[in-house]
């Protein structure tokens, strides 16, 4: 897939660190969780966790942080977007708004 996923489970966050995308979005999503004091680690991500998570996110540079709240048809965590991937999804945008030096914006 063009995407990564990352678990939240007990408040930290791992993603996959073998057959995965070296994805900029999601060492970007890393970046702003050690900023907000959540722990996050490149690690071997069993299927179970996968199911266990209390959430669960896609991470794309062309979506951004996606929440994923259902897995199988089956609810992750209530269903709902989590606060954490709520809290990473806002800085994400909230980051990629601001002026930078390597962005011109174009009049089309």
């Amino acid at each position: 897939p063009g995407f990564n996923v990352v678990i939240v489970k007990d408040g930290k966050l791992a993603s996959p660190s073998r057959n995965a995308l070296p994805g900029i979005t999601r060492k970007t999503v890393f970046e702003l969780a050690d900023a907000m004091g959540i722990e996050a680690t490149l690690r071997d991500v069993t299927s179970h966790e996968l199911y266990d998570a209390d959430e669960l996110m896609a991470v794309t540079t062309a979506g951004g942080v996606t929440p994923i709240n259902t897995l199988d048809g089956e609810a992750v965590g209530d269903g709902t977007p989590g606060p954490i991937t709520v809290a990473i999804r806002d800085q994400f945008w909230t980051l990629m708004d601001q002026p930078s030096p390597l962005i011109e914006a174009i009049d089309y």
